[in-house]
């Protein structure tokens, strides 16, 4: 007789951005190990484009050893053609953690988002 091994999940994670409304993207990730009974690493933000200016904001709470948990806060406040208020930090965080994240005003217009497309017909709001 056969027997097949359960096989066991140790981990979950779950991370994304995604468009909630009009200019307003919902940032995160979500790392839980079952084996410790914790979240090993937490991001939650928030993204708001308006066009000439936007503004990121995030919280990170990372398990970095039994005992030590660290935990960060993030704004960033950009206006196009600019410059920026806060750092860049925000923006490198959230591409290193967050699988697929991208800026939704980036330099280059090939590398927009599809939801921030124009569609050929105006939105009424």
């Amino acid at each position: 007789m056969l027997r097949a091994k359960r096989a066991s999940v140790r981990a979950n994670d779950l991370s994304g951005q995604w468009p909630v409304q009009a200019g307003w993207y919902a940032i995160g990730r979500f790392n839980y190990s079952f084996l410790d009974r914790r979240v090993l690493e937490g991001v939650a933000g928030v993204e708001y484009n308006a066009g000439c200016w936007l503004f990121r904001g995030a919280f990170q709470r990372i398990q970095a050893a039994a005992q030590t948990v660290s935990t960060g806060i993030f704004f960033q406040m950009e206006f196009n053609g600019l410059g920026s208020l806060g750092s860049d930090e925000i923006v490198t965080m959230l591409k290193r953690n967050v699988q697929g994240y991208a800026v939704t005003n980036p330099s280059q217009s090939s590398l927009v988002p599809p939801s921030m497309h124009r569609q050929p017909f105006e939105q009424v709001f």
